[in-house]
């Protein structure tokens, strides 16, 4: 089936499911051969990519191995071994499990392997051998909440301002909701415009809170969009990071670094600080991290808040309830690392100032870096 579904309409929960029953049904026969071969073990069978997709499929399906192009020689991962791209043996089949950022570029490098004979999803499996092969677990997450929320997704597309976002919504939902790549094959990575491709109506000399902050590269783009800015607020508990982001910005002035983690109330949390960039909460995680309200840090005006914290969004959208009530500012909240949070989210928000407009935006090819704005009417 193709799903590269030119949809330009309202959000219409109708029409997802129509597609997914479509979708359910439309798998090509010779794709229905090969799995059931691999499940013969008549034929190799490597997973591109060593993460969490890959590591779930290996518990269900027989592999021979997984690759990654970057590996040193004689690794295994998960008891199997990982090779190049390049060592493949004559005629294997590869289940592509790069799907969180970049699962087309990850296909046409595939496609050019010489001994890569065919190229297959997971969601392939899931609709062939349903009893052998369950959704990965970000889709049957997705499909537990959708469907138990369906009347909120509706609710919460009325306040869409345009119909861009509804059909972000679209494409992303139906992504989650099987985990094939094809629908999403218009979007692009687009790490710059994160958080600055939709009107921004500042005031003369912004300022911006940034939660989540990495190395910095997020308020170093803001300070170069807007020159004029008052000041710059970052919050990031790692460490390592905090320190990259001193670094990028020793020549940009009033910028304020504090390394916490943004919260709903002043706690010690244990924090896994491995995951660089997805470093987040985690009660498995090796360090302690004082989490704080941001209305207890800033008690001054604040024009931009953005908010990227692996899942503790709406936690510190609590801890700014005072600052948001005050000021209505604008707002960018990742919203991909719980589908619940395209719910959660802007409740939360509303329910504190009911004055926004909502844009929603997706910035990567797959999974990640889904963004929801709140506009001021």
């Amino acid at each position: 089936m193709d799903c590269d579904i030119y949809y330009k309409g309202k959000f219409d929960v109708n029409h997802v499911i129509i597609m997914l029953e479509k979708w359910q049904a439309g798998l090509d026969q010779k794709k229905v051969t090969l799995i059931k071969r691999i499940f013969e073990n008549k034929v190799p069978c490597f997973v591109r990519g060593c993460n969490e997709n890959s590591s779930f499929i290996s518990k269900h399906i027989y592999l021979d191995g997984f690759i990654d192009d970057f590996v040193s020689l004689n690794t295994q991962w998960q008891g199997l071994p990982v090779v190049r791209g390049e060592e493949l043996p004559s005629d294997a089949i590869v289940i592509n499990a790069a799907l969180h950022r970049r699962p087309h570029q990850a296909l046409e490098r595939l496609r050019k392997l010489p001994n890569c004979a065919h190229i297959l999803h997971y969601c392939d499996f899931t609709r062939t051998l349903p009893k052998h092969c369950p959704p990965l677990p970000f889709v049957d997450e997705a499909r537990s909440v959708f469907f138990k929320y369906i009347n909120d997704f509706v609710e919460i597309t009325s306040r869409f301002a345009d119909l861009k976002s509804h059909r972000v919504l679209y494409d992303i939902l139906l992504y989650r909701l099987t985990g094939d790549p094809n629908f999403t094959k218009s979007y692009t990575v687009r790490n710059k415009e994160q958080y600055f491709d939709v009107p921004l109506n500042f005031s003369e000399a912004p300022v911006f809170v940034d939660g989540g902050s990495y190395d910095g590269e997020t308020t170093e783009l803001f300070c170069n969009y807007y020159p004029n800015y008052n000041s710059c607020y970052l919050f990031e508990p790692n460490e390592r990071s905090m320190d990259l982001a001193r670094k990028r910005l020793q020549d940009y002035s009033n910028i304020y670094f504090f390394t916490y983690a943004l919260g709903d109330k002043h706690e010690l949390l244990y924090f896994n600080s491995e995951a660089e960039a997805a470093s987040k909460i985690d009660d498995k995680g090796k360090t302690k991290v004082e989490v704080v309200p941001l209305d207890d840090i800033i008690d001054n005006h604040v024009d931009y808040i953005k908010l990227d914290l692996e899942g503790y969004e709406v936690k510190a959208l609590v801890g700014a309830k005072e600052t948001i009530r005050s000021y209505s500012p604008l707002i960018s909240v990742s919203v991909y690392h719980n589908i619940k949070d395209f719910l959660d989210v802007p409740k939360t928000i509303l329910n504190y100032k009911n004055n926004y407009r909502l844009l929603l935006r997706h910035y990567t090819e797959g999974l990640d870096e889904t963004v929801m704005y709140f506009i001021r009417s």
